[in-house]
């Protein structure tokens, strides 16, 4: 199946509110609005999906790997993607001046990246701002 065809057949869909997700599907698919299809999740998605809330979570690539791995949301490994490609690229990265020449900046950054990503969409970053301010 493709995510046109599940959306099409009254799929409700979770995505982490407030997040980059959220943002783009909301915009993307904004007919589902009305139709009450998009559930925003407080939480990670994959609990209100484990809630029955929805039946398909929008989020990351990354994200998506390890909730496949976690015997909490995916005890059975039934666990599926429904689209092969990318829904959108979101990319991000401040911390270092990449180098693909001489030095291993490169490779810093993107792991950097890939976990400043994951802390984001966890709500990890904004607790941590608001913990200091």
């Amino acid at each position: 199946p493709s995510l046109g065809s599940c959306i099409e057949s009254g799929e409700k869909v979770c995505v982490r509110r407030g997040h980059a997700t959220d943002d783009w599907f909301s915009r993307t698919y904004h007919k589902l609005e009305e139709s009450g299809q998009i559930v925003r999740c407080d939480e990670d998605p994959w609990v209100c999906a484990l809630r029955q809330e929805c039946s398909l979570v929008v989020q990351p690539v990354m994200l998506y790997e390890l909730q496949r791995r976690n015997i909490k949301y995916n005890e059975d490994c039934s666990m599926s993607r429904v689209s092969v490609g990318t829904l959108q690229y979101i990319g991000g990265g401040w911390m270092t001046k990449v180098d693909y020449g001489t030095k291993c900046t490169s490779l810093l950054s993107d792991a950097l990246a890939s976990h400043m990503l994951a802390l984001q969409a966890e709500g990890d970053l904004d607790a941590y701002m608001d913990e200091l301010y």
